[in-house]
């Protein structure tokens, strides 16, 4: 009979294929849309035709073709939740074209996609996603077309799908674990099963003939296991999404079914071949060749101890998020409908973009329209040759702070500043007032860089104290550095206030915050007004609530929360696998010598010291290499010219406390398992003599 941990990692299998399909086209459905065979990105126009000639030449293009020829975009009111799709229909036949009548089949429930006809494009921008349903070719001439008319752009012939998925990490991890996890359940039931293997190799079976029965034992296994799968899949499908993309759910499915069973099935084979190269009778006696064995097992633990690493890393960050994500809502809850601006990314003339935007949200914030909460990394803000600061530094504008509270150490509100007034106030908390001398020196380098077109402006610097251990909000803001999941409040931060709408900011700067998501309209309707006629409406690509952005953000960390929780228990079981098959390998080979060393009076330690000694040396060596890599790149990143790390790459300093917990964790079971293990090999040595 096959070993039950055989048969528990092919069920694993089973359930993992459906539920790794299952996540990765949920993530690519609120992506993109299915179906598409290529896409032409036109970010850039000449203007010589309207946007209803654009309308009769795709529709048109379509007809000839016999294609359909889609355009995606967001929803201005809920981007995040909402998609449009307009469609020329030139083959009436197909699935695509059924989606007018029957609406778009959403894989998951996250992002609505809704269709129109191609014709209500008429009177908006042409620039944007053009997406081809049917012969790839069909893009080339798409493009010519749109270059007729003066939209210019790129033509992508591979467009993302549910396979581009499987790159996000959090996939990636959960993927590897489970091949992970297979290579050891698989290698230890084959090794555990040795003697039944010695038994059938004694009554001459060959390792082909075994092999072949484990493989039939393994398919009578399969039938009902395979079954069962799928009858909760389809019940499930029916039910979430009423069967919605099942043939790219299949198609993912069997993908990772694919490589769990390739993978099983090597190591199977690999395992039995290593069992076949000892003796029947060492076989008998459930012995396999050690080395082999040890320098496989380790091939599985040192990468997973890596692993683990990683993944318990990101729990650890994602439980702060997630904690200090809901610390925040009262504050979310009483802005309201306060929403950021997005841009469209489908815009050549960046420039011209850049700079009429700009001056549109000059003139708002000078009608205080807006929240202006801008983070910026504070070496911005002191002289070059001075250390790197550690503290965090807002950009406000008079808006802010008749929103926000920001006091001074006798509790006086500070108010806005006179109209368009060129003053700087920095407000600077009495903990950090050590900074003040290379904050005032610093602030006119970072007023030159804003006022370059205007270079005789006179701004003048003011230093205000602040009272310590004040959090000040941010209404969420974004900097190149900040983390998904991150408070957004600061703590006791240096404020750099600026009146509305006053000179000292550059109009490229007001966007550039735009686009950072440090630009909170308090009103939407502001926008929606601004942006009902060119320029604009083409420049604003939609309206996303604060609040509602960081709720979305709170779902996903807790559903990416649970994801790594998972990996991380699965990385765990297979470190305390790995760990249980070297005990199984070490007391197998060594069996008589155990036993003659007890009745010897050899202590445990004594008796198992080689084994013991490699798990110290490689808790030292992990725990060492981890302290060194997070020590190094602490001190690097003090260093004023080293740039922050990218999202998701920074160092906490717990990593070396993880790694000890890892290894410790994993010496425990070790210990453990062998301590089992002699005990064992003493009753059977006792029990033969």
């Amino acid at each position: 009979m096959l070993h039950r941990s055989i048969t528990f990692i092919h069920a694993t299998f089973l359930v993992f294929a459906v539920v790794l399909a299952f996540l990765t086209l949920r993530s690519a459905d609120e992506f993109s849309v299915t179906d598409q065979s290529a896409y032409l990105w036109i970010r850039d126009s000449e203007g010589s035709a309207s946007s209803a000639e654009v309308v009769a030449a795709v529709e048109e293009l379509a007809r000839e073709h016999r294609v359909n020829v889609g355009l995606d975009t967001p929803d201005l009111r809920d981007p995040g939740g909402k998609r449009h799709l307009y469609l020329a229909v030139g083959a009436p036949g197909s699935r695509s074209a059924s989606w007018l009548d029957e609406g778009y089949p959403s894989f998951g429930r996250d992002v609505r996609t809704e269709v129109h006809p191609f014709e209500e494009r008429a009177n908006a921008d042409p620039r944007g996603f053009y997406q081809v349903f049917g012969p790839q070719e069909s893009i080339h001439a798409l493009r010519d077309t749109l270059a007729e008319l003066g939209l210019r752009g790129t033509v992508h012939e591979d467009p993302p799908g549910w396979f581009d998925r499987i790159a996000e990490d959090i996939f990636l991890a959960c993927f590897t674990i489970v091949i992970l996890c297979g290579v050891i359940a698989v290698g230890s039931g084959v090794l555990l099963n040795a003697r039944s293997y010695g038994v059938l190799r004694l009554h001459g079976w060959s390792m082909r003939r075994i092999l072949a029965r484990d493989l039939a034992q393994l398919g009578r296994f399969w039938l009902p296991a395979f079954a069962l799968t799928a009858a909760g899949t389809l019940a499930f499908l029916g039910f979430y999404n009423g069967f919605a993309q099942f043939r790219s759910f299949l198609d993912a499915s069997l993908f990772f079914l694919g490589v769990f069973i390739l993978v099983g099935l090597v190591t199977h084979t690999a395992a039995l071949a290593l069992v076949h190269r000892s003796g029947i009778l060492q076989s008998l006696k459930g012995r396999v060749p050690s080395r082999l064995a040890t320098v496989g097992a380790y091939a599985v633990r040192v990468p997973t101890m890596v692993l683990v690493l990683g993944v318990a890393g990101s729990v650890l960050s994602s439980a702060q998020a997630i904690e200090e994500q809901r610390d925040s809502r009262d504050a979310y809850e009483e802005i309201g409908n306060a929403s950021h601006v997005l841009f469209s990314g489908s815009i050549g003339e960046q420039e011209t973009m850049e700079a009429e935007a700009g001056a549109w949200l000059r003139r708002a914030d000078a009608d205080g329209e807006f929240v202006l909460a801008a983070r910026e990394p504070a070496e911005r803000f002191t002289p070059r040759e001075s250390d790197r600061p550690d503290f965090p530094v807002l950009i406000v504008n008079d808006t802010y702070l008749e929103e926000q509270p920001v006091v001074s150490p006798s509790g006086q509100r500070y108010e806005a500043a006179a109209h368009g007034s060129n003053r700087v106030r920095l407000l600077i908390p009495e903990s950090r007032r050590e900074h003040e001398d290379d904050l005032v020196a610093g602030i006119p380098r970072w007023t030159d860089l804003q006022t370059r077109d205007s270079p005789d402006l006179n701004v003048d610097v003011e230093p205000l104290p602040t009272r310590s251990e004040q959090s000040v909000f941010t209404y969420g803001a974004d900097t190149p550095s900040r983390t998904t999941g991150e408070r957004p409040f600061l703590e006791d931060p240096v404020v750099v206030a600026v009146p509305n709408g006053s000179d000292v900011l550059h109009d490229v700067t007001y966007f550039s915050y735009a686009t950072r998501e440090s630009v909170i309209f308090n009103d939407p309707r502001d926008v929606l007004d601004a942006t009902a006629d060119p320029p604009m409406s083409a420049y604003v690509n939609g309206l996303r609530p604060a609040a509602r952005d960081a709720a979305e953000e709170y779902q996903e960390l807790v559903r990416d929360f649970r994801l790594e929780a998972f990996n991380l228990a699965a990385g765990t079981a297979v470190l305390l696998i790995t760990g249980a098959a070297l005990c199984i390998i070490h007391s197998r080979k060594n069996a008589q010598t155990i036993f003659a060393r007890h009745i010897s009076g050899w202590r445990f330690a004594a008796t198992h010291r080689s084994l013991l000694a490699i798990e110290a040396l490689l808790a030292v060596t992990f725990v060492g290499w981890v302290a060194w890599d997070t020590v190094t790149t602490r001190n690097e990143l003090r260093d004023p010219a080293t740039p922050p790390p990218p999202p998701g790459e920074q160092t906490t300093g717990a990593e070396p406390f993880l790694a000890l917990g890892i290894t410790a964790l994993g010496l425990g079971l070790v210990v453990a398992v062998l301590t089992a293990f002699h005990r064992r090999v003493i009753r059977e040595g006792a029990s033969e003599g």
